[in-house]
């Protein structure tokens, strides 16, 4: 990534930013009393480019190597090249620009920047926060976010931020964070265009504000009177592009609720937490009596789907709509197969409407609730624990040899923080399909062993138990199927699927892997 620099003059009539020549610092130097101007060199540092440009007072100009001056990207501020572009070159500014947003988030480099206090070393261990250091302790370090965050508050005319509490702000997440441009730093006399490249060559008096979400510049944009407002409308399609570049789209659904509600969600989690609704099933019941499930169940002669099925029982069971739109479709997983001998297909849907209320069928649902779906991944609790559960893992797992196939399979069991109240973990088929889930969405394996040594795979299993098992062998004779002729499950590898099948399962995960 190149290094992006320009030249910022202060103070200036109307904050006009420009690229002066060499010849043009000395008229200006000749026109004020020396030392109260100052050529202030700002800098967007890419990874390839960790470099900090020092303060350069009028003074010193004269001694500096003309060559500093001369290296300078040209360009145009916003505010001057806008009206001169076309409605394509207008598109290409804003991609540009939301190329440059989005590689700042995504590098590894903590970025430098802020007005008035540069020159300053840069201490990789302390990931770029330079008011650390004076901090001792963690309770100072807290107050000082905290009064950070009321000062933006006020900047931003939205004093109700006052109502995020200390305990929301930790610093322990800190490292975690990508770079966050605060409000004004992306107004338009703040960015500068090449207008022969429409290359977005620096932007101008930027700083970092890593204690804030991921959505912070769209909320500011759209809360805060720092942007002219034709191009409040123009950054707002920026800023809506580097959130599906930089942010999964669960990310919109935080900073929806905080715009509607203007009590900003300050905690330092870069990004909303996906969920996975489970359900207490009642004591009731004749099987799996209060156990803890995904919402689910047989399929009936009415429906026209697998689809349909689910979201038939998700209906009776706990009032989800059955509407596509508003609970859209991901993607169907392969079928597994349960230990009671039924075979289970998981459909995967997507639910963005947080107005929905659950309507539970008290006969079938004793109680629903949220589970963060990246916690399949980990052997930690993505919560802390309570004090009578200090004891216990967050993630353990057993071998069993199978009821239903030759070898073992390996049943997981994730707490979910509400043990102390009756909700029993997460366990079996619910966690293996999880599990699953999890590893498709985020595009990563567990941090554990998911499967035990020489498990056979789910096709291989449901293939077994279609020749050997004389429940399936009989529903199979009842349906005019012969048993010897379903597929061998010697003859199903890894790669068992038909070329047709390995397409739609391709095409269904990418979907997923996407719209997660």
């Amino acid at each position: 990534m190149p290094l992006y620099s320009h030249i910022n003059i202060f103070p200036n009539v109307g904050r006009k930013f420009y690229n002066p020549s060499p010849s043009t610092i000395l008229k200006l130097r000749a026109s004020k009393p020396e030392g109260i101007m100052t050529a202030l060199a700002h800098i967007v540092l890419g990874p390839f480019a960790p470099k900090v440009v020092n303060l350069i007072t009028i003074s010193d100009l004269p001694r500096q190597s003309p060559a500093l001056l001369m290296t300078l990207q040209p360009g145009k501020t916003l505010t001057e090249l806008w009206p001169e572009l076309t409605a394509t070159q207008r598109s290409v500014v804003k991609a540009n620009l939301c190329t440059l947003i989005v590689r700042m988030r995504a590098s590894q480099f903590h970025y430098h920047g802020i007005p008035g206090r540069l020159p300053y070393r840069i201490i990789d261990e302390l990931k770029g926060t330079v008011n650390y250091a004076f901090c001792t302790t963690r309770e100072e370090w807290d107050n000082s976010r905290v009064a950070a965050i009321w000062a933006n508050a006020r900047d931003a005319q939205i004093d109700e931020a006052r109502c995020v509490t200390l305990e929301r702000v930790q610093r322990e997440t800190l490292c975690d964070d990508r770079a966050v441009l605060t409000h004004c730093d992306l107004s338009d006399r703040n960015i500068l265009v090449d207008p022969t490249t429409l290359e977005v060559t620096g932007l101008i008096d930027w700083e970092m504000a890593n204690v804030m979400p991921a959505y912070f510049e769209y909320a500011m944009a759209r809360l805060s009177g720092g942007h002219d407002p034709w191009w409040r409308r123009e950054l707002l399609e920026v800023l809506k592009e580097v959130l599906r570049c930089a942010s999964p789209k669960r990310c919109l659904l935080r900073m929806f609720e905080s715009l509607c509600t203007r009590y900003f969600d300050v905690s330092r989690a870069p990004i909303p937490e996906l969920t996975v609704e489970s359900r207490k099933r009642a004591t009731s019941l004749r099987t799996y009596a209060g156990d803890t499930a995904l919402p689910g169940g047989k399929w009936e002669p009415r429906d026209k789907s697998i689809e349909q099925t689910a979201r038939r029982e998700a209906y009776e069971e706990i009032g989800l709509p059955m509407d596509y739109k508003k609970v859209p479709l991901l993607c169907i997983l392969e079928p597994c197969l349960a230990g009671n001998r039924l075979i289970v297909t998981p459909v995967v849907v997507l639910i963005l409407d947080k107005t929905l209320r659950p309507i539970l069928n008290r006969a079938e649902v004793t109680s629903l609730f949220s589970h963060p779906l990246r916690s399949f991944l980990q052997s930690e609790p993505p919560f802390p624990l309570e004090h009578e559960m200090l004891e216990l893992k967050y993630h353990t797992y057993t071998d069993y040899e199978s009821n239903t196939s030759p070898g073992k399979v390996r049943i997981h069991t994730f707490l979910t923080g509400r043990e102390a109240g009756g909700t029993k973990p997460i366990f079996g088929l619910t966690a293996s399909i999880l599990i699953e889930v999890a590893k498709i969405g985020y595009a990563r394996e567990p941090d554990f062993e998911a499967y035990a040594p020489g498990q056979p795979t789910a096709r291989q299993r449901i293939a077994y138990a279609l020749r050997h098992d004389p429940i399936f062998r009989e529903a199979e004779r009842a349906e005019g199927i012969d048993p010897d002729k379903t597929p061998d499950p010697s003859s199903l590898g890894q790669s068992h699927a038909t070329d047709a099948e390995m397409s739609r399962r391709r095409k269904g995960r990418m979907l997923l892997r996407v719209k997660l």
